[in-house]
């Protein structure tokens, strides 16, 4: 859910503060008054704001750590590099996503195009460091963030702990406010998603920075109900196919029981390429079982 509000500068513990805007909270990190580490960068039609909001607590971005790849994660990282010299780090699957539209639509297929990634998606880059995926930390301008492997989401999804304990989990939770209207979330892979999720109701840290879009002193609670979110959901496609039927009819029924149709083809487009790997899941489990027939593949409860 997207608010039109002017960015501000949110206080979150120690030298850990975020940005927050009408659809993220980006966190940074303060090295001193001025100098500052940025994780992620926000959606490109949120610079203008995120730029007013650096100028006006007179903010000076030495480097920028990346989560994943995706356009509301990397979207202003060009921007910063250009106006204040920041260094840009990224695993090496988003770095890879991020040297040619090509490559980011190889991420986003089914909610988009290849000339709609050259439009809105912003210009590619290289990064000046790579960060190690398997690695505990990470070290940036001569600050230590532990990482966190939470794939799922998307290959190579991670968050961090600041110096301060402050715990960023990208988009393997959502904020509750998020979470109760959405029709089903974006994820690549269900069985590493619900582990992630899973694995931050054991993680312990003093805050925790949700990038959609909340500040908590817990994530247990919230990682819960985000798992359990997508296992109704999972439930609920199982009900949905008490016959076959093709892809569509399983998503326009899901529509349907859900009480949200959209009119929007990207919508729609986008709810089907969403449910497509909790399909996939039911399919590894042996929940769904499919068949063949007149050019389709169709689906049914097993």
């Amino acid at each position: 859910m997207y608010q039109n509000i002017a960015p501000w500068l949110e206080h979150v513990k120690g030298q850990t503060y975020c940005i927050v805007t009408g659809y993220s909270r980006l966190p940074v990190y303060k090295l001193n008054e001025t100098d500052v580490i940025m994780i992620d960068s926000g959606l490109p039609r949120e610079w203008e704001g995120i730029e007013s909001c650096l100028d006006k607590e007179k903010l000076f971005v030495k480097a920028v750590i990346t989560s994943h790849y995706h356009p509301d994660h990397v979207g202003n990282h060009l921007k910063l590099r250009r106006k204040y010299g920041a260094k840009l780090y990224l695993s090496p699957f988003a770095a890879n996503a991020k040297a040619e539209p090509m490559n980011m639509l190889g991420g986003m297929v089914g909610i988009t195009t290849y000339r709609q990634v050259q439009r809105h998606f912003g210009e590619s880059f290289a990064p000046d460091f790579l960060i190690d995926w398997n690695a505990p930390s990470l070290e940036a301008e001569g600050v230590v963030f532990q990482i966190l492997q939470l794939p799922g989401h998307c290959p190579e999804h991670m968050g961090f702990i600041t110096p301060d304990n402050v715990g960023y989990v990208a988009d393997t939770v959502l904020s509750k406010n998020i979470i109760e209207h959405l029709r089903s979330t974006f994820t690549t892979c269900v069985e590493l998603e619900l582990a992630s999720k899973e694995k931050l109701t054991e993680l312990t840290c003093d805050k925790y920075i949700v990038a959609h879009n909340a500040v908590c002193d817990s994530i247990r609670e919230l990682a819960i109900q985000n798992r359990e979110h997508m296992l109704e959901r999972l439930r609920l496609l199982e009900e949905i196919a008490d016959e076959y039927m093709d892809l569509d009819t399983l998503v326009a029924r899901f529509l349907t029981v859900t009480n949200n149709v959209p009119d929007s083809v990207r919508k729609i487009a986008g709810t089907r390429h969403n449910l497509t790997p909790l399909i996939d899941y039911l399919m590894d489990t042996g929940r769904f079982t499919a068949r063949a027939k007149d050019g389709f593949v169709q689906y049914k409860k097993a």
